[in-house]
């Protein structure tokens, strides 16, 4: 990977762990090792878990909402980095793609917005409005963990924590 591809790779990830991390998720991984089966230039494992919606989260709807931001974060932290959206991917294909990033947020902004379309944009324009809120004021912990992101090409949970907490310091 071209080293500034490379960066906007770490920026994106860099971006759903901060934003993650900030609205009380869980990060246990990180890579920007490209994976050729996916087809991925990186990756932040975020888990989401049925039990947690009911067990951990007042609101099951606050849950689905911060893995909706934390989601969108990655895209928007990758835009303020370049200074311009990042090129357009084919959306219809990735949400219709079974067990896909964006087929799972495509369920969450339905479940939010309800059936109404006019809702469902809305939830999706407030996720991403938030996403870019965080990611402003946190860009300084954005810059910093995707500068080691491009050192270790990859974090396990332990160094996740550790640079999301440190980051805070």
């Amino acid at each position: 990977m071209e080293r500034e591809a490379e960066k906007v790779a770490a920026y994106h990830e860099a971006g759903h762990m901060v934003t993650a991390w900030e609205l009380g998720l869980d990060v246990q991984g990180a890579t920007i090792i490209p994976n050729p089966e996916t087809g991925r230039a990186g990756g932040v494992v975020i888990p989401f878990d049925e039990r947690l919606r009911y067990a951990d989260w007042v609101d099951e709807r606050e849950y689905l909402y911060a893995h909706l931001v934390a989601w969108c974060a990655g895209a928007e932290a990758g835009d303020m980095y370049l200074g311009a959206p990042m090129p357009d991917v084919d959306l219809g294909l990735v949400i219709s793609t079974p067990d896909s990033d964006l087929e799972r947020m495509a369920h969450f902004v339905i479940e939010l917005g309800g059936p109404d379309e006019s809702s469902q944009v809305e939830v999706g324009d407030d996720a991403v409005r938030h996403a870019r809120n965080l990611l402003a004021a946190r860009w300084e912990e954005v810059s910093e963990i995707a500068g080691v992101l491009m050192e270790r090409g990859t974090l396990d949970a332990d160094e996740c924590r550790e640079q999301l907490e440190g980051a805070r310091g």
